[in-house]
């Protein structure tokens, strides 16, 4: 006990002591430009790994965190001939920030988890300047629509115009846009450029962002991105002035020569000064969505979208998979979702779990596998899409096109259809003489005969209930034994117990991914008491998951199950991803897991 004591108060202090080792600080540039990415480093000293930095008192920084570097140095002195080796261990996490006010700023402290303990940094100030102007360089902003509704995607076009004389002395450069960062009105989105323009990569608000470069009429270079802004309220909401901040070589003969070591020997001779040029701010008059006309299954599109649909396959028995296609045409889909398919549920059984969706090309696609519930279905019937309609002012609803369905039914197979009806079954019939079974026998063999007989003692009341005693003990303790083999809960237990055994013997002789996931249905439903055959993907991962089955495992088997199913009209490419032996693997840890 005492031994136990001792070591802990030796790890204790040793930690305290690690502990007091760990020094947390900040720094930053001293001199940085408005509206212009600086970085801004938190030091660990002590260790190289990193801690969790809680950015909220510097949230109106923009910070951005953009990685990390461990730093380790050792020196040794000897000194009298005494040798000395000191150690250091540091980790560098740095951010970039963004001002947006000229004059001495202050950056304040923030708290830093370094193995669990907490520590704050120092108040960091820096200094704040408002770069040059140049009539060599300009910016301009156009905006969509003035007006628009809540909703309704704008988009915003940024343009920065390079006189040709400077092009090749531009060093460093970065854009800020105000509205991009005001959450609290817009959602901003990417647009992709053009495909038949040069593009390059640029700093969009601390972010990268793709841009295209081409040259004016006037002779000059125009290096231009766009973005969406979607409305989140309405109201009128100034954009503010958008901004970009560029290094320009400002030394004589400045600029790339023709020989092409030029730009090596002479870079540390060059002068580079900040420069800013700003685009006059634009208002956006937001529009509130009437409340009258808005359908029920309103998502809140605005714009114009087109809904189809497609399935396959299209001739089918009830209960069979049917994998139905909706495609969603647009200007704006991130804001699309699965379209609500509950009006269907009378005909169709449609499982709640779905493929993800898949956007390309101005489109975007669902999957989702549905299952007729009888056979006098005949058709998929036309999906809904409500949106506003801003050119009309009014709500619309759209629908896909009605895709026929041919509906076989099924007939379950009985033990009959096992055995087989078709022979004639054995009639057994009493028939009754009047004269009784005597009527059969004449002659002598009708005289009693006395002597002791086994044959005629059995038919002695006393003799017949001796012989009769042991069978009739064998017989019910048959019963019993039966009683027990019929009993529900023993032969579901049963079933349950030896599910895991006979799934895998089944695999071993798999040879498809259909038999595959037939297989692994079946044994879903013996181990959880269900009927496995009817069991969709989706239903198996639920099932798993209310038995407490880990959640990788409930999307491993949804998963392979999915490839399964897509076998049947893909072809063997799907047939190759499915594993036996990791189909068999994922049987024993789901019957595990419960044991």
């Amino acid at each position: 006990m005492k031994t136990r004591l001792l070591i802990l108060i030796i790890l204790t202090l040793a930690a305290a002591a690690h502990a007091a080792d760990i020094k947390v600080y900040a720094a930053a540039e001293k001199e940085v430009y408005i509206n212009k990415p600086f970085k801004y480093q938190v030091v660990i000293d002590g260790q190289t790994d990193p801690g969790t930095v809680d950015t909220t008192n510097i949230d109106s920084f923009n910070p951005r965190y953009i990685g990390g570097q461990p730093q380790s140095s050792s020196s040794t002195t000897i000194i009298n001939g005494r040798t000395t080796t000191e150690v250091i261990s540091r980790y560098y996490m740095i951010y970039e920030l963004i001002a947006h006010e000229t004059g001495s700023v202050t950056i304040p402290a923030v708290m830093v988890d370094v193995n669990g303990r907490k520590y704050n940094t120092n108040d960091v100030e820096v200094y704040v300047q408002q770069p040059g102007s140049t009539d060599k360089i300009d910016l301009e902003i156009l905006i969509s629509d003035k007006s628009c509704y809540v909703g309704q995607p704008v988009t915003i076009a940024i343009s920065w115009l390079i006189t040709p004389d400077i092009v090749n002395r531009i060093g460093d450069f970065s854009f800020y846009v105000p509205a991009l960062d005001d959450t609290q009105h817009f959602i901003a989105e990417e647009l992709e450029p053009p495909d038949n323009l040069q593009t390059l990569t640029v700093q969009v608000n601390g972010q990268e962002a793709t841009a295209v470069q081409a040259q004016r009429k006037d002779g000059r270079i125009a290096v231009s991105f766009r973005k969406i802004l979607i409305p989140r309220k309405s109201g009128t909401v100034e954009l503010g002035k958008a901004q970009v901040n560029c290094q320009i070589d400002v030394s004589k003969g400045g600029g790339r020569g023709r020989d092409p070591f030029d730009s090596f020997f002479n870079r540390t001779q060059r002068e580079y000064q900040q420069f800013t040029a700003e685009a006059n701010g634009a208002t956006l008059e937001v529009r509130a969505l009437p409340v009258e006309g808005k359908p029920l299954d309103f998502q809140g599109l605005v714009g114009r979208y087109e809904i189809e649909a497609s399935a396959s396959p299209t001739e089918v028995s009830v209960g069979d998979p049917i994998t139905l296609t909706i495609t969603v045409r647009g200007k704006l889909l991130r804001a699309v979702e699965m379209p609500d398919l509950g009006f269907m549920a009378e005909d169709f059984r449609i499982p709640s779990e779905q493929a993800p969706p898949r956007s390309e090309n101005g489109i975007k696609v669902f999957t989702q596998t549905i299952r007729a519930e009888k056979d006098t279905v005949t058709e998929i019937p036309g999906i809904p899409l409500s949106f506003f309609d801003v050119d009309k002012g009014e709500y619309r609803t759209v629908y896909s096109g009605s895709i026929p369905l041919t509906v076989s039914s099924t007939r379950k197979v009985t033990s009959d259809d096992a055995i087989g009806y078709d022979a004639p079954r054995a009639v057994s019939q009493l028939q009754s003489v009047e004269q009784g079974i005597a009527a059969n026998y004449e002659g002598p063999k009708l005289l009693e005969n006395k002597a002791f007989s086994v044959l005629s003692a059995l038919s002695k009341p006393g003799y017949l209930s001796m012989w009769l005693a042991g069978p009739m003990v064998l017989g019910i303790s048959g019963l019993i034994r039966m009683k027990g083999r019929v009993n529900p809960t023993k032969v579901a237990a049963r079933i349950r117990a030896t599910a895991c055994k006979k799934a895998i013997s089944k695999l071993g002789a798999s040879s498809d991914s259909t038999q595959i996931g037939e297989v692994l249905r079946v044994f879903v439903g013996e181990r959880f008491d269900r009927t496995g055959q009817a069991l969709t993907s989706g239903d198996c991962r639920e099932i798993l998951q209310e038995a407490g089955r880990a959640d990788e495992l409930c999307d491993k088997c949804r998963h392979i199950l999915e490839l399964c199913e897509m076998s049947q009209f893909a072809g063997a490419g799907i047939d190759s991803q499915v594993n036996v032996d990791e189909v068999m693997e994922l049987i024993r840890k789901i019957d595990r897991e419960g044991k």
